[in-house]
């Protein structure tokens, strides 16, 4: 087995006003997401709302109330550290979903390990 820790998620992506996924765990591998970074670069305050959301049946899954885990207003320009809630995903297609309410203001990275 084989560990790397490295950025989970594509450098410096923008969160959608739309849910997507952030993460998205491998098949036959284990991610530990152990700190998310998010900074709202909007004039104004902006909501990011963070989901694990298991895999359905195998494919990527769709976020729900159930699934959310974090709920965060952000002011213009602040940069918000989210490292108190170690996320496990180790299902094929489990993934860490994000959204905000403004679009491709908030940027995140997420770190963690692959085990493999």
């Amino acid at each position: 087995m084989a560990v790397d820790f490295q950025f989970l998620n594509r450098a410096n992506i923008t969160v959608s006003n739309v849910v997507e996924a952030i993460v998205t765990n491998a098949s036959g591998a284990t991610t530990l997401i152990t700190g998310i970074y998010a900074y709202n670069s909007h004039g104004s305050a902006v909501t990011l709302t963070v989901y694990i959301v298991p895999n359905a049946a195998g494919s990527v899954g769709t976020a729900a109330t159930g699934n959310t885990v974090f709920v965060q207003s952000l002011a213009a320009g602040e940069e918000y550290p989210i490292n108190d809630i170690p996320i496990l995903l180790d299902g094929t297609n489990d993934t860490l979903q994000m959204v905000a309410s403004v679009a491709n203001v908030v940027n995140v990275f997420c770190m963690g390990a692959i085990q493999t």
